[in-house]
């Protein structure tokens, strides 16, 4: 069965994501893309993963997430403002979806952060 990922179930599994529907919309359709070229994952680890990638893509193009926030009698927020590492390491998400990814279909995005889109498994070259 063929997955399709949708802005009203991504806005679901990521409420703390915000940027405009367009914005997202355009992130769904570039990862659809990825998955309908040929991913390993079962359908609910397609979503999980879709949806993180999704989120990835769309903290990097705002810039920032807020990671953490006070009371407000002391307002503060804390950015997580993807200082460890590039490509998927940028953020929590894309750390997630490698981590989820045991087959490797993520293989054909490098740690410069650009998206080659390759597909490949274990034994894909970098």
């Amino acid at each position: 069965m063929a997955v399709t990922l949708t802005l009203e179930e991504f806005k679901q599994f990521h409420p703390e994501v915000n940027a405009p529907d367009v914005v997202i919309q355009a992130y769904i359709d570039y990862v659809q893309g990825f998955i309908n070229a040929g991913v390993c994952w079962s359908d609910n680890m397609t979503k999980i993963i879709g949806y993180n990638l999704i989120a990835h893509f769309v903290t990097l193009s705002n810039g920032r997430r807020v990671s953490s926030q006070r009371a407000p009698n002391g307002a503060a927020q804390t950015y997580d403002l993807g200082k460890e590492g590039n490509g998927l390491f940028a953020t929590s998400y894309g750390r997630l979806a490698m981590q989820l990814d045991t087959c490797g279909s993520l293989s054909g995005i490098v740690d410069t952060g650009i998206f080659i889109g390759a597909i490949g498994g274990r034994n894909a070259p970098l």
